[in-house]
């Protein structure tokens, strides 16, 4: 998808075309609030979808985290509950 991102009080704004590296999503952000602290990097899976609160789909975790996706895949599978999704899942925390 493509995001039309504003400052609340219209004083800046970013435009980002789809299908972008996440490094353009956090480009913008920092550009339009260099006031808000980033996030260090979760220090594992079980870290991340604890934060996200949501399930995640497989390519979501595996960009975050930025490690290989094997590891990532292993990891999901030791630590979260998978939800079919096509030929993929969304993961999330045991309950």
């Amino acid at each position: 998808p493509s995001y039309e991102r504003r400052r609340a009080d219209g004083s800046a704004t970013a435009s980002i075309p789809g299908f972008n590296p996440i490094e353009a999503y956090e480009a913008a952000v920092a550009s339009l609030a260099p006031e808000l602290p980033r996030a260090p990097k979760p220090e594992s899976v079980s870290a991340l979808l604890d934060w996200a609160d949501e399930p995640l789909a497989t390519a979501e975790v595996i960009a975050v985290m930025q490690q290989p996706e094997t590891e990532v895949r292993a990891e999901l599978g030791r630590t979260a509950v998978p939800t079919p999704a096509g030929a993929e899942f969304y993961w999330s925390l045991p309950a």
